[in-house]
């Protein structure tokens, strides 16, 4: 017996509003004049409206700004840092600080000179190794020659604050947006679930009935592509257990 399976507890926001949207141009496609059918595409159609919006809303947060001057800050203290060893490097009046700021001149270079320009979490990915690295006994003495300790303590902390501050933002940035998905998102997801109980049910007594085969086999499609999507998002990120 045919049965369009629908799971309706794995789909993400992003996967419904594209499943649905499928569906909508495909029962527009096919020109059925099935009022019931008719209904349940226009119904779709208005509740995805609904998501796609939310979807494509831009949330202000109140962190923003506060992330931006943070790192601007941690900016500032590398690239001052960067320099000033730069500059030592030509010190040949003092023999022992030149070669400090040589072999310190090389932990830049390995992580990224011009780290700074950067996204977020690239960026913060390389200071954080840059960091290790200075960590080491042999850079923190050279670091001590060059008379720069101060700076990379100021390195430390202002790496530690903008991750902390980042941190702090993207929380808020999930819970407000997983909030306002999800309410958008299950008006979608019940219309759906009721598209597939409707097919299920008229698909048993148009039996060789083509036309509501190639419908009935065009959404099928659609809602397996989808249900494939979601299993391998989920099996990567070991979600729960599927429910109709």
């Amino acid at each position: 017996m045919k049965m369009i399976k629908f799971y309706s507890s794995i789909f993400n926001a992003e996967e419904t509003n594209s499943m649905a949207k499928q569906i909508v141009l495909a029962i527009t496609e096919m020109g059925s004049t099935d009022k019931i059918l008719l209904k349940a595409k226009t119904a779709i159609e208005e509740s995805n409206q609904k998501l796609t919006s939310v979807l494509n809303v831009q949330h202000s947060n109140p962190y923003t700004i506060e992330l931006k001057k943070a790192d601007d800050w941690r900016d500032d203290v590398h690239m001052g840092g960067r320099d000033v060893i730069k500059a030592m490097t030509q010190w040949v009046f003092d023999t022992d600080k030149m070669e400090a700021a040589m072999r310190l001149e090389k932990v830049f270079h390995r992580h990224g000179w011009s780290l700074q320009n950067y996204g977020y979490q690239k960026q913060s990915s390389a200071i954080n190794s840059i960091i290790s690295e200075l960590n080491r006994p042999e850079y923190q003495k050279d670091l001590t020659t060059c008379n720069i300790i101060s700076w990379f303590e100021a390195e430390k902390k202002g790496q530690e604050g903008f991750e902390n501050l980042f941190n702090i933002k993207i929380g808020h940035e999930n819970k407000q947006e997983s909030t306002a998905k999800r309410e958008a998102q299950l008006p979608v997801i019940e219309n759906i679930k009721k598209l597939a109980v409707y097919l299920n049910s008229i698909i048993l007594f148009n039996e060789g009935d083509t036309a509501w085969d190639d419908i009935y086999s065009k959404i099928e499609g659609i809602i397996k592509q989808a249900t494939t999507t979601s299993r391998s998002r989920r099996a990567i990120h070991n979600e729960k257990p599927e429910v109709e």
